[in-house]
């Protein structure tokens, strides 16, 4: 069973472990430096916006990665969204977690676009966010900088509408999200 959990302060610990393991950060624009005190204050300028969300996926009772969505614009119903396996006997299920926030985004949360930013040599969530109906809609060339190396930045876009057209393969896929 799938849980998806409001990310708590309780959570923190186990976060902070994960976002400073080397294949989560991979990945990732930036390497933190496992200071407490500032993910602590991460975390609660996260808890206290308006524009983001974050969830801990738990699995069979096993807290197991992030998912999130942030730069939420309810007006303009789209949201950008990203997540995190962060136990690696778990990294099977990287390909399923994102089903269960597509369809909670476009049932509940009534958005009508999700947007994504994927690394260069990520060639993996690429194939996989193609394969969920995804449209890849530019690049941002040296985009980020990372151990002194510029690295380009896809740029994606799943429509409800194209969610739709490919969703009802994966409409199983619901949970509960705190």
């Amino acid at each position: 069973m799938i849980q998806f959990e409001r990310l708590k302060e309780d959570h923190l610990d186990l976060v902070l472990k994960w976002r400073t393991s080397s294949f989560v950060t991979r990945y990732m624009y930036t390497d933190i430096d496992g200071d407490r005190t500032k993910h602590q204050a991460w975390f609660e300028s996260i808890s206290q916006s308006e524009t983001d969300l974050y969830w801990v996926a738990v699995i069979n009772a096993v807290p197991v990665g992030v998912i999130s969505l942030s730069d939420i614009h309810h007006l303009h119903k789209r949201a950008t969204f990203g997540y995190y396996i962060g136990e690696e006997k778990y990294r099977i299920y990287g390909g399923i977690l994102p089903l269960y926030l597509y369809n909670h985004v476009f049932t509940n949360l009534s958005l009508n676009k999700l947007t994504a930013e994927v690394m260069e040599g990520n060639d993996k969530v690429v194939k996989l966010n193609m394969f969920h109906g995804f449209q890849m809609v530019g690049t941002r060339k040296e985009h980020v900088i990372k151990h002194g190396k510029s690295h380009d930045v896809h740029l994606m876009e799943l429509l409800k509408s194209d969610w739709e057209k490919k969703g009802h393969l994966f409409k199983k896929y619901t949970g509960a999200f705190e």
